[in-house]
């Protein structure tokens, strides 16, 4: 895991979980705390990734 430091005003952290680990796998999860209290968690996906998912499907969704 590793934290980023962020000049931003009504950000208070980013977390990278996994870095190494998932920079393998095509995702990358991005985890963001807001000055206000509020926690938002992003997964970041490689191009490559998606035509990975989508060479057994017509679509790709991914849920949380």
């Amino acid at each position: 895991m590793r934290t980023l430091d962020i000049k931003d005003g009504t950000i208070a952290s980013v977390l990278i979980a996994d870095e190494l680990a998932t920079r393998q796998g095509g995702t990358l999860d991005v985890s963001v705390r807001l000055k206000d209290g509020r926690h938002v968690v992003l997964t970041l996906f490689t191009l490559d990734y998606v035509r990975r998912q989508l060479d057994s499907a017509l679509s790709f969704v991914s849920s949380s």
